[in-house]
């Protein structure tokens, strides 16, 4: 056949009405295809789902926990009340921080949100308590955003390179570094950010532990399992009790993956074991290291411990050689700029949240980059406050000052989003599992409430002096101006909070 009468065939079969029925079920696939392109090409609406695997998230949570600025410096607190018990007051925390996991674990099954704790208090308590519990955990984490990781970052640096001092605001360079570049990370979305923890992490962990055995090896005869009894206080259990609350303080931020609803894997499958592993993770690596430096330090000597601004350092130098030492110090500043990480990542997911809903912030905060997925605008303009925030506290406490100080405010208010979220798991349980659980959903709860509570007091009395009175004295500023501009906005938009809490019954 040739190709002209082919070509009148197909001209004539085109005309034919028999034909056109022949070609309407391909010109309809047609049409099908080409709308699916479309679907798949349009601009995607709200975070990416599935963009984070488990492991990612366990690291986020294991990164917020700072373990190896921990190891430097910040298990001071437990040496100094609970001494040569160190590793028991260890081990009593990270079970009472496992209470803590309990009540993120019963959320997380049921509701996966980018809302974190917001939404959490939000199906326990309801509407309002949500808005006063995202008022204070938005403090914790700008505080472990901008003052502990990029604040800590800068008064680090000061500490190995105490001649830099002396050059006035030098810090704020050094502060910038880890602040810009946690920004430029969580703009490009939440992969890059969690690659970042996930590979540095593990390295940290694995270099913690190996350490730590490495030195307890070393001290042969000098091992001692009395620092797993009460003798090193005299049988003191206000001491070692005191201990532990520093102690579950150290692990703070090992459930911060409760923002990652709605871009890990399977979320209300996984997010329950993220919290389990990330606390048992962080927790491993500090028992064992806070073993070593006890006995490495010399269990009868660690009424000294807290004499020294970075008493872990001492004994990895001793121990480790320098080597040992340096290596612990690009881990120590990798653990400040990781815990920031964790921080942005799980305040802009909250922002995010509440500007979808058009509580607080405005609707441009539930936007989302329509390249990187990310909340782009809710992260710039945490950026922008926390910079402001941290620099204004720099100057005018200095840079080591502000990140101590505020640190009671941070404190307290994660406690204050803790009680909430324990006190209103038996109302969730009942209306949304059907049933109540004594142990888990009222005793373990009750628990953690009451520590929250006795840590909340011996905060406040007596009274800290010093540079630490003004972060005790921003607490019950903070929590005025959230009266104020919650119930202000309440009172002016009843419909949103009408809206929030049917979304939850």
């Amino acid at each position: 056949m040739s190709d002209k009468s082919l070509r009148d065939k197909l001209h004539d079969s085109s005309n034919d009405s028999s034909g056109q029925q022949g070609l309407e079920p391909l010109q309809n696939q047609s049409r099908q295809l080409s709308a699916n392109f479309n679907e798949d090409t349009a601009p995607k609406q709200g975070l990416m789902s599935n963009a984070v695997g488990f492991w990612h998230a366990v690291f986020l949570g294991f990164s917020h926990t700072a373990p190896a600025a921990d190891v430097a410096s910040l298990l001071v607190g437990v040496a100094l009340v609970a001494y040569g018990a160190m590793p028991l007051a260890m081990i009593l925390g990270v079970l009472l921080y496992f209470a803590i996991a309990n009540t993120n674990y019963w959320y997380s099954k049921n509701v996966a949100s980018a809302g974190g704790y917001f939404s959490f208090i939000s199906h326990g308590l309801g509407a309002r308590a949500s808005i006063y519990g995202a008022w204070f955990q938005q403090f914790y984490e700008l505080y472990t955003y901008a003052l502990f990781g990029s604040l800590g970052f800068a008064t680090t640096l000061y500490l190995y390179f105490p001649y830099l001092s002396s050059i006035p605001y030098l810090w704020i360079g050094f502060f910038l570094i880890p602040q810009v570049t946690t920004f430029l990370l969580a703009y490009r979305g939440i992969r890059p950010s969690l690659r970042y923890v996930l590979y540095t992490g593990s390295a940290e962990a694995a270099f913690l532990i190996i350490a730590s055995l490495i030195i307890i090896a070393k001290l042969g005869s000098n091992n001692t399992l009395s620092v797993f009894t009460l003798s090193p206080v005299k049988g003191s259990i206000f001491a070692l009790f005191f201990g532990v609350l520093f102690a579950t303080d150290a692990m703070t931020g090992a459930v911060s993956p409760v923002s990652l609803g709605e871009e890990v894997t399977d979320p209300k499958k996984n997010l329950p074991k993220v919290f389990i592993m990330s606390v048992f993770l962080g927790g491993i690596v500090l028992i064992i290291a806070s073993y070593a430096l006890t006995v490495g330090w010399g269990v009868s000597n660690m009424s000294t411990f807290g004499n020294y601004p970075n008493p872990g350092q001492i004994v990895f130098f001793k121990y480790l050689g320098p080597i040992g030492g340096y290596i612990l110090a690009l881990f120590i500043m990798n653990s400040y700029f990781s815990c920031g990480v964790a921080g942005m990542t799980d305040l802009s997911r909250m922002w995010y949240k509440m500007g979808q809903q058009g509580v607080l912030f405005p609707k441009s905060f539930g936007e989302v980059h329509p390249k990187y997925r990310s909340p782009y605008k809710a992260i710039l303009w945490l950026f922008i406050v926390s910079s402001i925030v941290a620099i204004v506290a720099g100057i005018a406490l200095g840079p080591l000052n502000a990140t101590i100080s505020l640190a009671i405010t941070s404190t307290v208010s994660w406690f204050f989003v803790k009680v909430a979220t324990c006190i209103g798991l038996p109302f969730f349980a009942k209306r949304k599992l059907g049933k109540v659980n004594a142990i888990y959903h009222v005793i373990i709860p009750a628990v953690v409430v009451v520590a929250a509570l006795i840590t909340l007091y011996s905060t406040f009395v007596p009274l800290p002096t010093g540079s630490l009175f003004y972060g005790a004295a921003l607490v019950p500023v903070y929590v005025v101006i959230g009266v104020i501009w919650i119930e202000y906005f309440a009172r002016k938009n009843p419909q949103i909070i009408a809206n929030m809490q049917k979304g939850v019954e």
